[in-house]
């Protein structure tokens, strides 16, 4: 049995708060299926691993550290950021989180067609892209065909 004060701390904890947001998704592929099922508007979603904290490292650049990462059956990688502070989820970061995530998931000698599909998602506190919608999926497109341009990289912005 805990002390009185460490129940009343953990009330305090929203899933909006990185640390005790790692410590309920880590290694839980329920909830983060659940979670993912929900922003992706599926019922079929089934990450096969998951891991929280995940750094990927750059020697000579700027390093990032994926807050939740999950791996599903087809390879399609899942890296979602929660972010209360809305300066730290501009569409920047997302940008560059996505090219570094993609630039780990080629092994030398892979050809360019192996890459899987990549999803950043930024589940943020308030609605930074100002459209008053709960959730933004951002994808590439071919402006003068107006059809998806099928690279296989989408950033979602999910606005809690």
């Amino acid at each position: 049995m805990y002390p009185k004060e460490y129940y009343e701390a953990i009330k305090q904890f929203r899933l909006m708060d990185d640390t005790f947001m790692s410590a309920v998704f880590d290694k839980d592929i329920a909830s983060v299926n659940l979670l993912l099922n929900i922003i992706l508007g599926r019922s079929d979603m089934e990450a096969i691993d998951v891991k929280t904290q995940v750094t990927y490292s750059n020697l000579l650049d700027r390093s990032i550290r994926i807050d939740v990462e999950a791996k599903d059956s087809s390879g399609k990688m899942y890296n979602i950021e929660v972010q209360n502070r809305s300066g730290e989820a501009n569409v920047r970061r997302a940008r560059y989180y996505s090219s570094v995530s993609d630039s780990k998931l080629l092994k030398r000698g892979q050809e360019f067609t192996e890459l899987v599909d990549n999803y950043v998602i930024f589940i943020t506190e308030h609605d930074i892209l100002g459209g008053n919608l709960p959730i933004y999926h951002i994808d590439r497109i071919v402006r003068e065909m107006s059809s998806d341009f099928g690279d296989g990289s989408h950033i979602i912005y999910v606005n809690a």
